[in-house]
């Protein structure tokens, strides 16, 4: 509904330093032949943030992201360890 306007989406508490591809949209059949990877609805991608605490033997760490402050358009992403 609103993908010209979301261009990320940041999550964090997760523990470990990851990011998600969804799956197409509701609605887009990939076994039909009229379809086209042009057509496919595409989800923007899920940044998770790392955790800062050293639970579960992982390392502190966090993320820093680069914008652009007209657009918000995500240009980089850098995680500290």
């Amino acid at each position: 509904r609103n993908a010209d306007v979301v261009s990320a989406q940041l999550f964090g508490h997760l523990h470990t330093d990851e990011f998600r591809l969804l799956p197409p949209r509701n609605g887009f059949d990939p076994d039909s032949s009229s379809s086209s990877d042009d057509d496919v609805p595409r989800l923007p991608p899920l940044l998770i943030a790392p955790s800062v605490t050293p639970v579960f033997g992982n390392n502190p760490s966090y993320r820093t992201v680069k914008f652009n402050r007209r657009t918000g358009t995500i240009s980089d992403y850098t995680s500290h360890f």
